[in-house]
Formats: C-alpha cells, sequence, structure tokens
C-alpha cells in the first residue's frame, strides 16, 4: 500500500507535469432543452469522453421558451458558471454561443463550443482562451443526390422553423443564392405548425420535393411546442411530394425518405476531446469542423415513393 507521504509527493509530480488527477468540474450550458435528440446524441458523445469529470448541465430551452424565459435562463446559466468555477464551459449551439461567450471571454474562462452554423466570430468567440466544433449541416450534399433519385427535380423547398439555428442554416448554406446544383431551392420559416401544414397542403406544382430543416421551434396557436416527431410524421405522411431530411432523427419509416445526415455523437465526441486535452495539458486546440456525415435512407419510404437507393459509400439503411 502506498504511504501518505508517496501519495502527497505523486500529487505534486501530477500537477506539476498538468496532468488531471482530481476530478474537474465542467459547466455545459445547452441551447436546446434536454429531450430534444439533437441534445442527447452529442452530450452522449462529450460524456463518453469525460467520464471521470464532473458536468453540470443546464439548458437555455432556446427552441421551445419565449424570448423572455430565455434570458432567465441565460442568468442561470451564467450565474451556475460564477458559483461553481469550473475549469471549462461547454456551449453547445448557436444560441448559447451568442448569448454567454462575451462574458465568459470577459472573465477569461476557458470555454469549448460546438454545434455552431455561423462563424464563431459573429458571436465574439475569438481569443486564445475559446475554440470548439463547427457544425456543417450538409443540405447542398443532400440536395445534390436527390438528382439520382428524381432526376427531373427543377425545385425542391425547405422548411424550417423561425429560431436562430434555422436563421443561420439560410444564410450560411444558401446565402443570396437559390440555386443548389441546378436546382431552385427555396427556405420557408415557420413559428406556427398551422402555417407549417398550409404550405404543404398547397404546394405549386412546380415543387418536385421538400427538405426538413429544423423546426423544434415550431408551436401550437396556444404557443404550445410541437413534438419534433408529430412535425416530420405529418409531414411525411401529407406531403405530395418526396420529403428528405439532414437530421438522422427524421428518417424513419413513417418519416422522411432519407438525406445526407450529420452526427451529434461525433459533434460531442470531438468537443470532449478538446476538453479533456485542456485538462491534460492547460492548452486549447485549434477550431476543428469534422467530416461527420454519412447518407441514411429508409427502405419502406424508397418503397413508397418507387425510389432507387442511391449508389455509393456511406450509405446506411434503415428497414
Amino acid at each position: 500500500m502506498m504511504s501518505r507521504s508517496a501519495l502527497a509527493l505523486l500529487l505534486v509530480l501530477l500537477a506539476s507535469t498538468g496532468q488531471s488527477f482530481a476530478l474537474a468540474k465542467i459547466v455545459f450550458v445547452h441551447s436546446y432543452h434536454a429531450e430534444f435528440p439533437w441534445v442527447e446524441d452529442y452530450r452522449r458523445g462529450l460524456e463518453n469522453q469525460l467520464p471521470e469529470h464532473q458536468t453540470i448541465h443546464v439548458f437555455l430551452d432556446a427552441k421551445q421558451a419565449s424570448d423572455e424565459t430565455i434570458t432567465i435562463n441565460v442568468e442561470k446559466a451564467w450565474q451556475l458558471v460564477i458559483d461553481e468555477l469550473p475549469q471549462v464551459v461547454v456551449l453547445a449551439d448557436d444560441a448559447a454561443l451568442k448569448l454567454l461567450a462575451p462574458r465568459l471571454i470577459e472573465r477569461q474562462v476557458a470555454t469549448v463550443y460546438l454545434g455552431i452554423n455561423a462563424n464563431p466570430r459573429d458571436y465574439g468567440a475569438t481569443g486564445i482562451r475559446m475554440t470548439g466544433v463547427l457544425e456543417r449541416p450538409q443540405l447542398k450534399r443532400s440536395i445534390a443526390m436527390i438528382r439520382q433519385l428524381l432526376p427531373e427535380v427543377d425545385r425542391i423547398d425547405v422548411l424550417l422553423d423561425s429560431r436562430l439555428t434555422a436563421d443561420t442554416i439560410v444564410d450560411e448554406t444558401l446565402g443570396n443564392n437559390g440555386l443548389v446544383s441546378n436546382i431552385e431551392v427555396n427556405a420557408y420559416q415557420f413559428d406556427q405548425f398551422s402555417a407549417w401544414k398550409a404550405h404543404v397542403e398547397n404546394l405549386s406544382d412546380s415543387v418536385d420535393a421538400l427538405f426538413l430543416g429544423t423546426y423544434a421551434g415550431l408551436q401550437n396557436e396556444g404557443s404550445v411546442p410541437i413534438a419534433i416527431d408529430e412535425v416530420s410524421r405529418w409531414t411525411s405522411s401529407n406531403s405530395p411530394v418526396p420529403v428528405f431530411s439532414f437530421w438522422s432523427f427524421s428518417i424513419a419509416d413513417d418519416m422522411a425518405i432519407g438525406g445526407y445526415v450529420i452526427n451529434g455523437e461525433q459533434q460531442g465526441a470531438e468537443a470532449g476531446r478538446l476538453v479533456s486535452h485542456y485538462l491534460r495539458t492547460g492548452e486549447l486546440l485549434q477550431v476543428r469542423s469534422p467530416d461527420q456525415g454519412h447518407y441514411l435512407f429508409s427502405q419502406k419510404q424508397l418503397t413508397r415513393w418507387h425510389l432507387p437507393l442511391p449508389r455509393g459509400d456511406n450509405i446506411l439503411l434503415r428497414p
């Protein structure tokens, strides 16, 4: 058995070499709500990289809550940082970075972000105490793939909610140019599920396919959030044209047909590796943007629409 003096010497040596022997405390600020599938995926990925450390989670609920409630949640998150004095703060998705990055930079708190669609500089997220993982939904890659399934496709409508992430996806992916692979792409954003439904039920004859963007922020008339599975199932069931998506949780036998999907768990794992490296060495590595996608399709939906499975590598098929 190691003597007390030997153990004390080991602790001193570990501290002097930058090794993380004791539990580190991490405050993880999520832009969204705990039940959102994307949150569950990246949370699992991050925690798998940091099993020995204490992670405290706080949720801003920026997809479903009112602006007033989001402001209150931001203040709670900031107070948690002040009270807990974590070694690292993790910020997930654009809302958390936009709302908390300036304060964390001012306090010189080591920060790792993930799931960021915009340029982090747009949120003031710069400096040697901040790094992270960028998220780039592969809308253009998915749309290019659709030509294999629908050779005559001329126009696609992309449907999204009206929250910050949707705004950023539209700006970063489509910009001012509505052409992708010579296909006309039009993005439509909605607050109310009723307006979303009306758009689907009254599609122009010129629309050849729909694409599900972000939609966890949709609400009923009483400002009640709509379950995301309800949105994807209703859209698939009622759309007169094929429905695609770039989120894996939207693709199933009663939801979207498929698409080039991004991986939330990989985002979390990349962020976890950045945090782990910092805790071991005191060094924040450079911002990264992992090659994070693969093709995913539902066989039942392909059969329903009489579509072939696209050719190529890295294709997964659900029954």
